[in-house]
């Protein structure tokens, strides 16, 4: 009997799971009870509006009273009935809802929004279905940034349940939110938000002057992009060039009520985008916008400045150009018209004083001229290798800034701190194999011999004896940043020098293939992946190009012509940065920099730490587009410039992340001290790697894939 019984479990219980797990949704299950204090969902007319309600709710089991009428949900059977599923049930009849799922995520709710950010909160759903994590999507509706906007997945742990999600500024978002569990992810919770418009993204070109007559000017606007709102209106300010007054642009106001308020400076215009596709005219006595156009005073100088309005959502935003100041002669060479008396002389004061100044700077030079001729010879024969003094030349692939104040002994430098090998015994030196050119020679192969070890270095062959004075400092002091740097294991590696009779040998490890090389080469298609290396050596490589730059930054040198090119690879995938100081060379034709070059230096600024930074963030683009060249959609140098300086950055592309994505636009800001410093930079890029959820970049293989364009021709000088 005992047996029996034992037996008859046994039948119950494996039926019961066969009917849990194997029946399909809406097949019976059985007859159960139930405690009457379940809670009543709705009254249906039918056995599938129970299910299809339960289902949407989370809920395994779908319950129905005797009357079929009363729909109840649960996620456990209760105990057994007394009815078989060909009898009148007496009890619930149990239907099969769907497989386990979680239900709603409860009071899913927005606690705080900003330009950037939005900060969500939620609680843990209802149901008992065990959850494993929760996934949010931010789906774009609607954003006005001209870069391409991804809908973005985060994926959080079981017990977070508040997070914080970075935005785009004056974006339409739709947030979601789905409980996941063993069996799949549950329905989701939403919340529309939409951010408020951001400060501009970009700082308008200042004006350019065409003409001038009387009381009127004409200018030119150019047209910048906004990423972070609307551009609603571009707006002119004309300022007193004499008034010496500071510009706050909180008291703006337009030309009466500024007369009044004795302020030096007005708004004049408000145009559309579109008004600025002609040339404007100050002074026309319009209205535009609610601003009256007043007319000029022919006898005042006028700076100019414009500034775009960004309004979104009852938000305004602006941001202001630098100003414009009017010159003697305008850009088309015509002469300004109704200039006063007072400034005819001094304009010809200037041009008598321009005059003296330069007949002083020639008489200087060609006394300073017959002086060096003199001593040309005493000062050739003290001089030979050796420097003493501060350096301040200026190399073009990197430099010492000018208030680095250096004393430079070179035989002193290169005995205590590198080894001087012998030409003879030590190193062997193949003029014929040339490897690149550089600014005072040509790099040839070398092979150090070392025990029974001939190692590969690369020897840049320097006619030291037959250079001029000011080569021979400027080669010198690229020297010098080598044995400055010391060793580091992502720098160029400087191993020691050689001379002969007439010839100076610096010599470097050498190898064999750059980062721009390994890209392109690993471009190939394989199974389900479209590059051979893995994202996570990408990433190892990426950031020890960081380390290496926080280096050069500690020793304030500064990196004029960095990008994937100039950052040679060990056979380890170990990066070395090469391209500066002495270790500047092209092995192929000389390139040309400028798609990497910050866009202060391309508008004729020096070159400062941040600058690096800028053509950091290329690099790191560049590295991620797998060797693709930058803004290959611009053949023209001219163009180029033109185009980053309204606004214009490089896209993000579908398999890289918003985080890594981020941190280039952090690189290319217009406003320097907005630019993270090596530091900073390296500590973000660091943090890539801490999320394994969603990795920074992905190689696996999508539908319509296709590479971003390498053009070689627009990389080099032609």
């Amino acid at each position: 009997m005992f047996q029996f019984t034992l037996t008859l479990i046994y039948i119950i219980l494996f039926n019961c799971l066969e009917f849990v797990y194997g029946m399909e949704k809406g097949s019976y299950i059985g007859c159960y009870k139930y405690e009457e204090n379940q809670e009543v969902i709705l009254n249906v007319q039918s056995v599938p509006d129970c299910v299809n309600n339960c289902e949407k709710n989370g809920f395994k089991f779908a319950i129905l009273s005797n009357s079929n009428t009363t729909c109840f949900c649960n996620n456990f059977l209760g105990e057994l009935g007394n009815s078989s599923p060909s009898e009148k049930c007496d009890e619930k009849s149990v239907y099969s809802s769907r497989d386990s799922i979680p239900s709603l995520p409860k009071n899913f709710r927005v606690v705080t929004l900003s330009e950037e950010s939005v900060r969500i909160a939620w609680e843990k759903p209802d149901n008992a279905v065990e959850v494993t994590s929760y996934e949010i999507t931010a789906s774009v509706l609607s954003t006005f940034s001209q870069y391409p906007l991804r809908n973005t997945t985060w994926v959080y742990s079981n017990n977070t349940f508040q997070t914080a999600l970075n935005l785009q500024p004056a974006s339409k978002y739709n947030l979601t939110i789905r409980a996941k569990s063993s069996e799949g992810l549950g329905n989701a919770a939403s919340e529309i938000v939409e951010t408020p418009v951001g400060i501009p993204d970009n700082i308008p070109p200042p004006p350019i002057i065409l003409s001038r007559s009387g009381s009127q000017m004409t200018i030119k606007i150019y047209p910048v992009v906004n990423n972070n709102g609307p551009i609603s209106y571009y707006r002119v300010l004309v300022l007193n060039e004499a008034a010496k007054q500071m510009f706050q642009p909180e008291f703006l106001k337009n030309y009466q009520d500024s007369l009044e308020d004795n302020l030096n400076y007005y708004i004049t215009a408000e145009l559309t985008p579109e008004q600025i596709n002609e040339n404007f005219v100050i002074g026309d006595e319009k209205h535009y916008g609610k601003y009256f156009n007043a007319p000029l005073l022919s006898s005042v100088q006028y700076d100019l400045i414009v500034g775009i309005i960004s309004s979104f959502n009852g938000q305004t935003k602006v941001a202001y150009s630098n100003s414009s100041r009017i010159q003697q002669e305008v850009l088309n060479g015509e002469p300004m018209k109704d200039t006063s008396l007072v400034t005819v002389l001094l304009i010809i004061g200037i041009i008598i004083l321009s005059i003296l100044l330069l007949v002083g700077v020639i008489g200087f030079f060609i006394l300073k001229r017959r002086f060096m001729t003199t001593n040309r010879h005493n000062r050739l024969s003290e001089q030979e290798l050796t420097l003493q003094g501060p350096m301040i030349s200026v190399e073009n692939s990197a430099y010492l800034p000018e208030d680095e104040q250096i004393q430079i002994n070179h035989y002193k430098n290169l005995k205590q701190r590198i080894r001087i090998f012998s030409l003879k015994d030590e190193l062997s030196v193949d003029a014929h194999m040339i490897i690149g050119v550089g600014k005072f020679g040509t790099v040839c192969k070398a092979f150090l011999r070392e025990n029974t070890d001939n190692i590969p270095l690369a020897a840049y062959s320097i006619p030291d004896k037959s250079l001029a004075i000011d080569q021979k400092k400027v080669m010198l002091k690229n020297l010098d940043m080598l044995i400055k740097c010391g060793k580091h294991d992502n720098l160029v590696e400087l191993i020691g020098t050689s001379e002969s009779s007439h010839m100076l040998y610096v010599l470097f490890k050498h190898f064999p293939m750059n980062l721009k090389e390994f890209l392109i080469n690993n471009r190939v298609q394989l199974p389900n992946r479209f590059f051979k290396i893995s994202e996570s050596q990408i990433l190892g490589i990426i950031t020890q190009i960081s380390h290496g730059l926080i280096e050069l930054e500690k020793n304030r040198i500064y990196h004029t012509k960095l990008c994937a090119r100039n950052i040679m690879l060990t056979e380890d995938l170990v990066p070395k940065i090469f391209g500066f100081g002495l270790a500047d060379y092209y092995t192929e034709k000389d390139l040309d920099y400028s798609r990497w070059t910050a866009v202060e230096v391309l508008n004729g600024n020096d070159f400062n730490s941040r600058s690096t930074i800028w053509s950091f963030g290329v690099l790191l683009w560049e590295v991620c587009a797998l060797g693709a060249t930058p803004y290959n959609n611009i053949s023209k140098s001219s163009e180029l410039i033109h185009e980053i300086s309204r606004g214009t950055r490089l896209p993000q592309l579908k398999y890289f992340n918003d985080d890594v994505y981020q941190i280039m636009l952090y690189c290319w800001q217009i406003d320097m001290g907005e630019r993270p410093n090596c530091e900073t930079l390296s500590q973000a890029i660091e943090n890539l790697h801490e999320d394994t959820i969603i990795p920074f970049i992905s190689f696996n293989l999508y539908q319509m894939f296709q590479y971003e364009q390498y053009k070689p021709e627009l990389e080099f000088s032609h």
